[in-house]
C-alpha cells in the first residue's frame, strides 16, 4: 500500500470512528434525555448570554426549562426578522456571542425565503454531529457504504460557492456549502471528489448528475443518499436519457468532449446490453449490488415510494433525518421505515397540540406548550424550537405526529406543514385530503400514476385543477370519469367542499393529463432558470396555480386530454 492509500485508509477509519461516536453520544441520550435537553439550554444561554438578544432576555440567569419560558416569548420569522436585518447590515453579537458567518436559505415552501443566522458554535457543536449521528446508523447496518471510495454516491449536499448575499453576509442553501469549518464539521471522505467539489465548476444541475454517472458507473456502488426522493426519482430520469451518450463516452474514455477517464469498450458493451434489455440504463441495471437509498419517507415524501422500489427494487428504503434549514428535528437511531427520535442533542424543543380549527393561526407568544416528555402516540403537535443559532422560542411551523416512544424519547414522523391547505370559500381544503382523494380516484378509474398535483385557479366560480402524468396514453372516457370520482372523493373528505359545489360557489374538478416526464421536464426548466434543484419541493396541493401556467408554456405534447365536471 503507498502512502497516499494509507492516509486515505487512516483517514476513513477515523471518518467510521466520528460516525460510530456520535450514534452511540444519540443512542445513550435517549436513555436518560431530560439531563441532556437542560444542557443543550444551559449551554445556549451561556454561549450567547453576551449578545444583544441575552442581555434583553436575561440568558445569564436563566437557569430552568421555566424560566426560559417566562423570559423568552414564542416568536415567528417575522418577529425575528428586525434583529436579522441588522446581522445582515453588519451588527455584531446581536442574537448570538459568535457572529454569523453566512445565512441559510430556506425553501420558502409557504411564503418567500427565510434566511437562517448560521454561526461556528452551532455548525460545529450541534449540525455536524447530528449528520455523523445518522450516518452511523447507515454504517451500522450497511457496513460496506464506506468500503471503497465509490461504494457510496451522496446527493444530499454539494459542495459548492455562495452566489448571493444578504446584506453583508453570503446566502446559500443549506444543502450547497464551500468549505468544512473543522473535524466535528460533516467532513467526509469524499469532500474533496471531483463529483462533489463544484467550486468554480459552473455546471448545470443535469451535468452534474452526469459527472456522476461517469465517476460511478463502472463502480460497485452500494447506497445512494438524498434528501428529498423527488432527487432519486431526477437521478434515474437523467440516467435514463444519458444512455446513449454515457455509453459512447465509456466507449471513448471521454468527459465534456476531452478524454478524462481510461477508455473501457468492454464495459460500454454491457451498458449496451443492459440498455437493449430495458430500453434505457436504470439504476439497477447499473450497479445491481445497490441495496441502500436514504430519503425522507413521510408525508407527501411517502407518495414516492412505489416509483423508488421499482427504481431500487433490491434495496432498503431508510429516512433521512427531519432536517430543516433551521435546525435538525429528528434523527434515526435504528432501522424504523418512516421515521428518527427527536434529536435530543440538537436543542430544545417545545409542542403545542394541533386543533384543527386553529392549524394556521399563529401562535400567541406566550401560548401554552408541552414537553417532550408529556406527548400522546397518535397526537399530532405544532413545533417551537430553540437552536444555538439564534432561533429561540422559534414558531417553526411544522407539524409532527408522536407515533410512539424510543426509550425515553418519542419518534416523531412529519406530517405537514402549518396553513398548507387552499380555501376559495371556507372548504380548507388539505393536502392530504388531495393525495388521499386522488389516490382512492384513480384506483376506481383503474388508472395509475404516482406523479400529480392539484392547482386553485381562480374563475367565476373557482375550481381545482389536478395535473396528473400518465405513464402511458389514456383514453378520454376514463379522463372523464377521473374528473368526476375526483370531485366524489374530495366531497368525502371534506364536507364543506361539498357544500361549495352543492351552492355553486365552486366548480368541478378540471383533469390534465400530462406525459411520462413532464414533472421532470418542468423541474429542469426552473433549474435552466437560476433556481437551486435543492429549493425545489415537489408539492402535492399548490398554492396557486403558476405550475399550470409554467407547464403549459413549455408547450410539450404531453397534454393529451381535459377533463371537466364543472357542468356536473
Amino acid at each position: 500500500m503507498n502512502l497516499s492509500n494509507l492516509r486515505a485508509s487512516r483517514d476513513t477509519a477515523e471518518f467510521i470512528a466520528r460516525c460510530h461516536a456520535a450514534r452511540i453520544r444519540l443512542a445513550e441520550a435517549c436513555k436518560d434525555p431530560l439531563p441532556v435537553r437542560d444542557a443543550v439550554l444551559s449551554d445556549i444561554m451561556s454561549a450567547n448570554a453576551e449578545s444583544e438578544f441575552g442581555k434583553e432576555h436575561g440568558f445569564h440567569s436563566i437557569k430552568s426549562m421555566a424560566e426560559f419560558k417566562q423570559r423568552v416569548p414564542i416568536r415567528s420569522y417575522a418577529d425575528l426578522a428586525p434583529w436579522i436585518r441588522r446581522i445582515a447590515e453588519g451588527g455584531k453579537r446581536v442574537l448570538t456571542n459568535d457572529d454569523p458567518y453566512m445565512f441559510l436559505k430556506t425553501t420558502g415552501s409557504t411564503g418567500s425565503s427565510k434566511a437562517i443566522p448560521q454561526t461556528r458554535h452551532w455548525r460545529l457543536g450541534y449540525r455536524g454531529p447530528a449528520i455523523y449521528a445518522q450516518w452511523g446508523v447507515h454504517h451500522k447496518y450497511h457496513p460496506y457504504i464506506f468500503s471503497h471510495p465509490h461504494a457510496v454516491m451522496d446527493l444530499s449536499w454539494e459542495r459548492d460557492d455562495a452566489d448571493e448575499t444578504f446584506g453583508v453576509l453570503p446566502l446559500q442553501a443549506i444543502t450547497h456549502r464551500p468549505e468544512s469549518l473543522g473535524e466535528t464539521d460533516w467532513t467526509p471522505p469524499w469532500y474533496t471528489a471531483p463529483w462533489m467539489d463544484f467550486r468554480g465548476n459552473p455546471l448545470s444541475y443535469q451535468e452534474r448528475l452526469y459527472l456522476r454517472f461517469r465517476h460511478f458507473i463502472g463502480k460497485d456502488l452500494r447506497a445512494i443518499v438524498s434528501v428529498n426522493p423527488s432527487t432519486l426519482i431526477a437521478m434515474a430520469n437523467h440516467l435514463n436519457r444519458s444512455t446513449e451518450r454515457l455509453i459512447r463516452d465509456v466507449h471513448q474514455g471521454e468527459y465534456g468532449g476531452k478524454r478524462q477517464f481510461i477508455p473501457d469498450p468492454d464495459l460500454a458493451r454491457g451498458l449496451e446490453s443492459m440498455a437493449a434489455a430495458k430500453g434505457c440504463l436504470t439504476p439497477a441495471t447499473v450497479w445491481k449490488n445497490l441495496n441502500l437509498v436514504v430519503c425522507w419517507k413521510s408525508a407527501s415524501a411517502a407518495m414516492y415510494l412505489p416509483q423508488l422500489a421499482d427504481l431500487f427494487p433490491d434495496a432498503e428504503a431508510m429516512p433521512f433525518s427531519t432536517t430543516g434549514t433551521e435546525g435538525v428535528v429528528t434523527c434515526p437511531v435504528d432501522r424504523h421505515p418512516t421515521s428518527g427520535v427527536l434529536a435530543i442533542t440538537q436543542g430544545v424543543y417545545e409542542f403545542v397540540p394541533v386543533r384543527e380549527d386553529e392549524d394556521s393561526i399563529p401562535l400567541g407568544p406566550d401560548a401554552e406548550t408541552l414537553d417532550f416528555r408529556d406527548l400522546s402516540i397518535g397526537g399530532e403537535y405544532r413545533l417551537v424550537m430553540s437552536q444555538a443559532n439564534g432561533l429561540y422560542r422559534y414558531e417553526v411551523g411544522d407539524l409532527y405526529r408522536a407515533i410512539d416512544f424510543h426509550k425515553g424519547v418519542p419518534r416523531l414522523e412529519f406530517i405537514g406543514r402549518e396553513g398548507a391547505f387552499s380555501s376559495f370559500t371556507g372548504e380548507k381544503l388539505s393536502e392530504q385530503q388531495v393525495v388521499l382523494s386522488c389516490r382512492k380516484a384513480m384506483g376506481l378509474s383503474d388508472l395509475h400514476s404516482n406523479m400529480f398535483t392539484c392547482c386553485p385557479v381562480w374563475g367565476t366560480p373557482p375550481r381545482y385543477v389536478f395535473i396528473i402524468e400518465a405513464p402511458c396514453p389514456w383514453p378520454a372516457g376514463k379522463v372523464a370519469r377521473l374528473g368526476e370520482e375526483l370531485d366524489r372523493q374530495l366531497g368525502k373528505a371534506n364536507v364543506e367542499y361539498i357544500g361549495k359545489r352543492a351552492s355553486e360557489r365552486l366548480a368541478g374538478v378540471e383533469v390534465e393529463v400530462v406525459g411520462a416526464g413532464a414533472f421532470q421536464r418542468y423541474w429542469d426548466s426552473r433549474i435552466a432558470q437560476g433556481t437551486a434543484a435543492s429549493q425545489l419541493k415537489h408539492r402535492w396541493l399548490q398554492k396557486d396555480d403558476d405550475i399550470l401556467r409554467r407547464m403549459r408554456a413549455l408547450e410539450v405534447p404531453d397534454f393529451t386530454e381535459r377533463a371537466s365536471t364543472a357542468m356536473a
